[in-house]
């Protein structure tokens, strides 16, 4: 029989992501930016088909997010960013509601094969599970997190087995399941689940940059979710004890991002004690980068707080050779060790200030680190990531 060619051969992927797409968004949304326009770049055969929801208020970024595919791409690209009414039910309810109200799609073609690919969640998988346009597709699910750890503060202990047998039920109906890290991956293995690793990429050129030149004051910085989760107070805390000690005049503190804690970090920014930026889109982060010595990775990991998963951010400020202080932890050690960072304890922001100081007294010591860091992140490229999912999903259809 003679093989198809993979190159042509039409293969249309339905992706739900319980997302905005709003580039300055998150992890997902860096992945999505970067990862899917590369994809269909690289495989004509590939037409996408986007689901995704935004707040009622929210702008809509279909435009934007359009505007990443190459002019070549385009016409194979589909994007319903759904807008959900104001309500106080879950967004996942909203979402399930708009897809329910979106009007049918055309009858399948014989020549195509269609995959549900759920990015997230056993919430993205059941929304493939449950509507009857994804439910005789390829279901493959790429996970990005552990829902129960991330759902932990709102799920009673007592519902908690309950929960993790009805996650397992439904994961188990997936025909595929990747993860974007280890750690993930070993969670569910554990559990007896078959799951892949596809970690996340980086494009290494967009992010290569000369190296920092730690000239006084070293500049420190904190990109991300301005949340518990992200280590957010334990930052505040390593800059309350570097002042202690006298040495604030030989650091400048640099926080970008938005949540529950960005009106503490505008009172700071108020009091001189930081510099304070706001979210800002991932595109402009490379150029503020330039500027940059030290990077702080502060996302906790443990069974009831924290993320999952190779972290965008990290790869791409090891990218950009800088200097990186993150916690010790399963989720960070996946990329991190004492040859390429600043390994503490985590929710040690003494030990965190420590770090900071230790870079101020052995700068040259910080400097191979750190270019030995742009050294391992070169394996985790862009490129790498869409052949690996091209053979792991794509290449099997």
């Amino acid at each position: 029989m003679e093989e198809k060619n993979s190159s042509t051969e039409r293969i249309v992927i339905d992706l739900i992501m319980l997302s905005s797409f709003d580039r300055a968004g998150g992890g997902r949304e860096t992945w999505a930016y970067n990862f899917l326009p590369l994809l269909l770049q690289e495989r004509e055969g590939v037409q996408l088909n986007i689901y995704g929801l935004r707040n009622h208020n929210e702008a809509d970024h279909s435009s934007e997010f359009c505007s990443y595919f190459s002019n070549h791409s385009r016409a194979r690209v589909s994007i319903n960013i759904f807008r959900a009414v104001k309500s106080r039910l879950p967004r996942v309810f909203l979402m399930a509601g708009s897809l329910l109200r979106s009007p049918p799609r055309p009858d399948d073609k014989a020549d195509h094969v269609r995959i549900s690919l759920g990015v997230g969640s056993v919430i993205e998988l059941t929304m493939s599970l449950v509507f009857r346009r994804f439910r005789k597709q390829r279901r493959v699910l790429w996970l990005r997190g552990i829902y129960l750890h991330e759902k932990a503060a709102r799920i009673p202990s007592v519902l908690t087995r309950l929960a993790q047998r009805i996650e397992l039920m439904i994961l188990s109906r997936a025909d595929k399941i990747l993860a974007n890290g280890d750690d993930i991956a070993d969670y569910y293995k554990a559990l007896g689940l078959n799951v892949s690793v596809i970690k996340n990429g980086v494009d290494v050129v967009k992010w290569q940059m000369p190296p920092p030149t730690l000239k006084l004051p070293i500049k420190v910085a904190f990109i991300g979710r301005l949340s518990k989760v992200k280590g957010i107070e334990d930052f505040f805390l390593s800059m309350e004890s570097i002042r202690t000690k006298g040495e604030s005049r030989n650091f400048e503190f640099h926080i970008v991002g938005d949540g529950e804690y960005a009106g503490k970090a505008s009172a700071l920014a108020e009091s001189g004690h930081v510099k304070y930026h706001g979210a800002r889109p991932n595109d402009e982060i490379a150029e503020f980068l330039r500027s940059i010595d030290v990077c702080v990775a502060l996302t906790f990991s443990s069974p009831t707080l924290g993320g999952g998963g190779t972290s965008n951010a990290l790869m791409e400020q090891m990218a950009a050779g800088k200097i990186i202080v993150a916690w010790d932890n399963p989720h960070f050690r996946q990329l991190l060790d004492s040859s390429v960072a600043y390994l503490v304890d985590q929710g040690r922001s003494d030990q965190l200030a420590d770090a900071l100081l230790q870079i101020l007294h052995e700068r040259d010591a910080a400097l191979v680190k750190a270019a030995a860091g742009v050294e391992v992140i070169r394996d985790y490229s862009l490129q790498s990531q869409v052949d690996r999912f091209t053979e792991t999903i794509l290449a099997k259809m």
